[in-house]
């Protein structure tokens, strides 16, 4: 017996694409807090009880660069939208300045 593969939805609208998409979608409903609960705690997730929350809704888009033929190019983008986005984010360490003098992505977090 041959085990089947997975349904994609990249199969279903553009099999044939070189443009590659996916990603994830988490709901969820929790109710009182987590031992890592609070404001501002580097830890917490969870911190909207008693809700049904979106936590997660991550999706991508790339193009490998294949350069079997000679010059070609590639790209990814990637975004996440929730409550658990915040927590989620790649500050990274602080750089030399001009560039990232804040952390990587700090000025995107607005709570």
């Amino acid at each position: 017996m041959f085990a089947q593969s997975p349904w994609r939805l990249q199969d279903t609208i553009a099999p044939d694409s070189r443009i590659q998409f996916g990603g994830w979608t988490s709901v969820g409903y929790h109710s009182g807090t987590n031992l890592f609960s609070g404001v501002g705690n580097q830890f917490s997730t969870n911190t909207h009880p008693d809700q049904l929350n979106l936590h997660q809704s991550w999706a991508y888009l790339e193009r490998t660069a294949d350069g079997r033929d000679g010059w070609d190019w590639g790209f990814r983008a990637d975004v996440l939208y929730g409550v658990d986005g915040q927590d989620l984010q790649a500050y990274g360490h602080n750089p030399a300045p001009p560039f990232f003098a804040k952390g990587w992505d700090n000025s995107l977090d607005h709570g």
